[in-house]
């Protein structure tokens, strides 16, 4: 259930009022799913964290970078 003073508060509360006003609109279904929405959202899988590249035992030295001119 969303606190009060939310966007999805208010949401819910326009809902819950048209379908207390007008029970046998022809909108009633789909208000019951947004407000089945509202009530229990979706849960949202967390980001995981970022994948790091395996250090290799000696770091590659290359010729020209040890080259002075």
């Amino acid at each position: 259930m969303p606190k009060e003073d939310t966007k999805e508060w208010y949401l819910l509360n326009a809902v819950r009022a048209f379908m207390h006003h007008y029970p046998t609109h022809r909108f009633i279904p789909r208000y019951t799913e947004i407000e089945d929405e509202l009530v229990n959202p979706p849960k949202v899988q967390g980001r995981r964290r970022p994948a790091k590249r395996q250090r290799k035992t000696q770091a590659s030295t290359s010729k020209a970078s040890k080259e002075t001119n």
